[in-house]
């Protein structure tokens, strides 16, 4: 929690930094999984056709037509939002009611609970998948689903923040094994994982699938995200909508960053190497980070609140975790080899000698 009592996000808190006299282009951002070299050239250059003088399109039809040629999809099985937590919130309100039994695989993103609740879930239950391995993460989540008899199922695909991945085949079997059963699969960090399946064109009236554009594409600042539901599912959410919500930058971008596969594939490999060497140089000092699938991971620490701060005097900044639970761990998105040696370095201050 922050100052204010509000769930802290990873990202750059602007009013923090202005209270600890901190310029915010000083900090080294480790506490947000975006891509660290920023966007593509073309991504860049296409911002200057955005038509900011006019209303953007609100169906977002050409993002739209080159996301489901992406996905190999219909269009009209995508919907575009401001950023995943836009969608999030609209999902529980579509799907959550006062009556609403609604289940979270944690520890995960605390969004999810908290737009359930929003939206007046009568309970949330948050189920916790093993800690250190997942291989029986999905005989947890189905024999959870069979005792509790949850409504709508949240679940984060890679998880936010231990970056583990569920096998996509075998959570397709288990979605379509509780037919009376709501699921919501964010898939917002897939792009990282390696052998990533998506389950965006597997379209059931019990499955609402999410993605999110601004980590991969590193767009953060212009919030682009979008779903894909069954036709009848889509039906119920665009009543809810808020009109406009995607700006015409956003979608420009969006467009162009589908169109800079190189650029991203190249820097995907280089932010794996990366986290290959942060790695090996975290635990040479004596560190353990925690195996993910994904550029992220988890560190244990003697007290992450602590860790943080202290690291942020260095002006570094790391994800605490205690807002997922998890008081004795950060949360480490990789960056580029030269940030990754100064944080070995703090850290490396921070042991106990």
């Amino acid at each position: 929690m922050n100052a204010s009592g509000e769930d802290m996000h990873g990202g750059i808190d602007y009013r923090e930094m202005r209270t600890l006299g901190l310029n915010p282009n000083d900090i080294i951002d480790f506490s947000s999984n975006i891509l660290p070299y920023g966007p593509s050239p073309e991504v860049i250059r296409s911002l200057h056709d955005a038509a900011i003088e006019r209303y953007p399109d609100r169906e977002g039809y050409t993002l739209r037509a080159e996301l489901a040629k992406h996905h190999g999809m219909t269009m009209e099985q995508i919907l575009l939002g401001n950023g995943c937590s836009e969608l999030i919130h609209l999902v529980a309100t579509t799907w959550i009611g006062p009556r609403t039994k609604v289940m979270v695989f944690g520890p995960t993103f605390t969004e999810y609970s908290r737009a359930s609740k929003i939206a007046g879930a009568l309970r949330v239950e948050t189920i916790t998948r093993s800690f250190e391995k997942t291989a029986n993460d999905m005989d947890v989540l189905d024999k959870a689903i069979l005792h509790q008899c949850p409504d709508v199922v949240w679940i984060c695909n890679p998880n936010n923040p231990t970056g583990h991945c569920l096998d996509s085949n075998k959570l397709a079997t288990l979605i379509a094994c509780h037919p009376n059963v709501n699921f919501v699969v964010d898939e917002s960090y897939l792009d990282f994982e390696e052998n990533s399946h998506s389950l965006i064109a597997s379209v059931s009236n019990n499955l609402i699938v999410l993605r999110s554009m601004t980590k991969y594409y590193a767009i953060a600042g212009l919030r682009l995200g979008y779903l894909s539901c069954s036709e009848e599912t889509m039906t119920r959410l665009k009543v809810r909508r808020v009109p406009w919500s995607v700006n015409d930058a956003a979608m420009v971008a969006g467009v162009a960053a589908l169109n800079s596969r190189d650029y991203y594939r190249k820097a995907l490999q280089c932010l794996r190497d990366a986290k290959i060497q942060l790695f090996q140089d975290l635990q040479q000092v004596g560190l353990k980070p925690m195996t993910s699938t994904v550029p992220y991971f988890l560190l244990p620490v003697e007290n992450g609140r602590q860790v943080r701060d202290a690291l942020l005097r260095d002006r570094i900044l790391v994800r605490d975790c205690s807002s997922f639970g998890l008081e004795n761990w950060i949360r480490i998105a990789t960056q580029a080899q030269e940030d990754n040696a100064k944080l070995v370095e703090s850290m490396r201050r921070l042991l106990p000698r």
